[in-house]
């Protein structure tokens, strides 16, 4: 399943488009149950301290910002994050793009969206976006790359040097 894309995952499972919604509300509750016990992956919370000194730092998610905050508290990260956009829709990350990029005031063209899933990707290219596959994430390395990100980055230190020669 990691080497298919969010809407080819749906239809492998068979899930139907009015079925989602409850879907991911139970997600959610599941993983609510588990937050505290959530590990982030080696190299993150580090990563994420040090690009928040040379760069504004927002989350978007599907994840409910309840769990953010519970993951951000456990990691000292609160402070490293401007603002967290949650309950996004599963297919819903460009217009969530849009409305924080609205929101915040911010320039397209100053924006670099790093994502896991190929549907990052498409949200990110649906705005105008230049975007960062990682990895370490939900995604295939291979299928991410075909998508054609920026940068796919093999490690949370590497995505600081990817950020820096994407500003120039």
């Amino acid at each position: 399943m990691r080497r298919s894309s969010t809407k080819q995952i749906i239809k492998k499972l068979g899930i139907k488009p009015w079925q989602l919604p409850v879907l991911i509300t139970k997600g959610r509750r599941e993983i609510s149950a588990r937050m505290e016990r959530v590990a982030a992956f080696t190299g993150i919370p580090e990563a994420l301290k040090e690009l928040s000194t040379r760069y504004g730092i927002y989350i978007l998610s599907t994840n409910s910002e309840e769990n953010i905050a519970t993951f951000l508290r456990k990691y000292g990260l609160t402070n490293d994050i401007r603002g967290i956009y949650a309950n996004i829709g599963l297919l819903g990350k460009a217009k969530g793009l849009k409305r924080l990029q609205k929101k915040e005031a911010l320039n397209i063209i100053d924006c670099v969206y790093v994502g896991d899933e190929t549907r990052d990707i498409e949200a990110a290219r649906g705005v105008g976006m230049k975007t960062v596959a990682v990895r370490w994430g939900y995604g295939n390395p291979d299928t991410l790359r075909s998508y054609m990100p920026y940068a796919l980055a093999d490690t949370p230190q590497s995505l600081a040097s990817i950020l820096s020669e994407m500003a120039g």
